[in-house]
């Protein structure tokens, strides 16, 4: 896959035109020249003051979403909160988002999905808030290794949490976060000597990891003799552990206990 993606990115020297991937909006210099006289994949789209309804419920991972957006004060959102249940699985809800869950952003008649994604998106869209490293610059492939990153800590935490096994060696060799203890190890090694995901100050990432792990840090619901309710991470552990809650100010995941020291 990768290497299909860079035939795309980086065209053979003797193409008379350059293609790279369009992840800015036309306002970013970065994308300026180059049309060449050929058709962007992507054409520019005029600056408009777009219509944001964002569908969510406070027990789901659209809260992340939400702290995000509540940054953006400069743009108003429509906050629609979409019950569990059958309101959530209703034809209405699901010609928004056919998977019937939320978050899901309506920016006018374009409906995106996947909580990091909106978060990212958002952060593309209003770059005077500083929430994401610029184009170009390598702290912005560090910032997509990030993101990509934590779908593999979600699914080793789910796997805990249900008590799937991932001591099997095949299936380590297959999934992609290997097993529990490598992919948060990792995050883990990390983090141990800095105060942000990615860069020195506050990202949409610091927000979505702090809410992440939070998730894993707290029981599900009050049965706790359900082992699958049951935190799969400690709010004790040195580095994880004092990860401050997105709804704070937010500096990244600090400070850590013995910042410093």
């Amino acid at each position: 896959m990768l290497h299909q993606c860079l035939k795309k990115i980086v065209s053979p020297s003797d193409s008379p035109v350059t293609c790279r991937l369009l992840t800015e909006t036309d306002s970013s210099p970065a994308y300026s020249g180059f049309t060449s006289g050929k058709r962007l994949a992507f054409p520019p789209q005029e600056p408009t003051m777009s219509h944001f309804t964002l569908y969510t419920n406070p027990r789901s991972r659209g809260r992340m979403v939400r702290l995000d957006a509540g940054r953006m004060r400069s743009h108003p959102v429509r906050w629609c909160r979409c019950p569990y249940g059958e309101p959530m699985k209703s034809a209405a809800y699901l010609a928004v988002n056919p998977m019937g869950k939320v978050p899901a952003l309506k920016v006018d008649d374009t409906v995106l999905t996947e909580a990091l994604g909106i978060c990212t998106w958002l952060a593309e869209q209003f770059p005077e808030k500083n929430l994401i490293p610029p184009a170009g610059h390598v702290e912005r492939g560090e910032f997509y290794r990030w993101m990509c990153f934590a779908l593999h800590l979600e699914y080793a935490a789910m796997d805990r949490r249900f008590q799937l096994l991932d001591n099997d060696p095949e299936r380590r060799f297959s999934v992609g976060y290997g097993d529990f203890d490598t992919a948060f190890n990792t995050l883990r090694q990390h983090l141990k000597t800095r105060e942000h995901v990615v860069g020195d100050h506050t990202t949409v990432l610091d927000l979505y990891y702090a809410g992440l792990l939070m998730q894993f840090m707290q029981p599900r619901g009050t049965d706790t003799d359900n082992p699958r309710n049951r935190p799969v991470l400690s709010i004790d552990d040195p580095v994880l552990g004092p990860s401050r809650q997105a709804s704070d100010v937010a500096p990244g995941l600090c400070p850590r206990r013995g910042a410093g020291q």
